[in-house]
């Protein structure tokens, strides 16, 4: 197996051929949006909520997809082959 080069998380832990285990980014990205989605759902206070959807001009549905999106592209900037 090769070593991929867009991993997000790495830990100590390795495969059987030695190669340290990773998670990879686009997991990481789509883990990250998915409980964004969940926070502002269901996490959040009605009163914030609305508020929120409020700042961005948007309906409750296009602030959580919106939120998620944000949360799940914090990364896109460090990847790279490098």
């Amino acid at each position: 197996m090769n070593h991929p080069r867009f991993w997000a998380k790495t830990g100590s832990a390795e495969f059987e051929n030695g190669e340290p285990k990773y998670h990879p980014v686009i997991c990481h990205l789509a883990d990250t949006a998915a409980v964004a989605m969940e926070i502002v759902r269901s996490h959040l206070s009605p009163v914030a909520r609305q508020r929120l959807c409020a700042g961005f001009g948007l309906s409750q549905e296009s602030t959580i997809r919106f939120c998620g999106f944000m949360a799940g592209s914090h990364d896109l900037g460090k990847v790279s082959p490098a």
